[in-house]
């Protein structure tokens, strides 16, 4: 129960200060080290996502340990536990989901946005009644993004209007199912545009949607190239998690390219990965600045 609370505590306590807590992706330990030594070196709580593809690559048990194992280690540092908390990113498969559940993650994203607002529900459901056998908290979703985390959009993508969160949807939705916490369309999607920023967010439709839903924890996906006074407008309107994922991958592929190009003899793994890690933390503080998230530990 306590590790429930505890989330929920922050998320909580984002929302009545006005700030955001970020989850960013991962799916080596070369880039949760990044993630983690930003988070740790400004104060920050963290969230850290593997998605369907990160897990198939590198597997629940292994990131629950990886992600224990920092906890251990910054926790000692810090002389007070670290929230560092681990989530379930897009998930749709229920026996994947019942495994991570048991192996220790600590939210679970059920992405149901496929599926009929009805269909969604029912799955949903299903998801909240496992996870309620750890008091592991989940993230539901109304509204759909459609795209990839790792795609760069090389012309101006538009956001189909039946893709974005309608607000009885989500009234429907929050009251039959009893979810807190929920991700929602307004104009966010996963990847960037190569001109380096998304099209701005859908403020006037996450009011009306907040207003109506007040005691709801909305997230933000798809936080990578949406610009960032959008992202602050976001918050201040009731969003409390920002997912960002296509920003590290970039920063993470660019800086190890870089360095093998300029050192193509250098053949030490632990030399040109850490540029890449060195990047991600550079990403990671600045995602945290922005959020207004550092020095948030209590």
């Amino acid at each position: 129960m306590k590790k429930n609370l505890k989330i929920e505590g922050y998320l909580k306590r984002a929302r009545k200060e006005g700030f955001a807590i970020g989850q960013f992706n991962f799916s080596n330990s070369d880039q949760l080290k990044g993630i983690v030594e930003a988070a740790f070196e400004l104060r920050s709580p963290l969230i850290v996502g593997t998605s369907p593809a990160e897990v198939n690559y590198l597997g629940l048990e292994i990131a629950v340990n990886l992600v224990a194992a920092w906890k251990v280690k910054l926790t000692k540092r810090l002389g007070r536990s670290f929230p560092l908390f681990l989530n379930l990113d897009h998930a749709r498969d229920l026996k994947v989901i019942k495994e991570a559940v048991f192996r220790g993650y600590d939210m679970i994203h059920f992405d149901g946005s496929f599926l009929s607002l009805k269909k969604n529900l029912q799955e949903t459901k299903k998801v909240l009644k496992i996870a309620s056998q750890k008091k592991v908290l989940v993230e539901a979703e109304v509204g759909q993004l459609g795209t990839e985390s790792s795609t760069i959009y090389k012309e101006k993508f538009m956001i189909q209007d039946s893709f974005l969160t309608k607000p009885e949807d989500v009234e429907y939705f929050v009251r039959e199912s009893g979810v807190k916490f929920l991700a929602v369309n307004i104009g966010n999607f996963h990847g960037v545009q190569k001109i380096g920023k998304n099209p701005h967010l859908r403020i006037e439709l996450l009011k009306e949607i907040s207003r109506k839903n007040q005691n709801i924890y909305f997230v933000l996906h798809g936080g990578s190239g949406i610009p960032f006074q959008d992202v602050k407008e976001a918050i201040k309107q009731g969003m409390v998690k920002v997912n960002f994922n296509t920003d590290l991958r970039l920063a993470f592929a660019k800086a190890i390219l870089k360095e093998l190009k300029e050192k193509p003899e250098e053949i030490a793994p632990y030399k040109y990965l850490n540029q890449g890690v060195l990047a991600i933390k550079k990403v990671v503080k600045e995602r945290i600045k922005l959020l207004g998230s550092a020095g948030k530990i209590v």
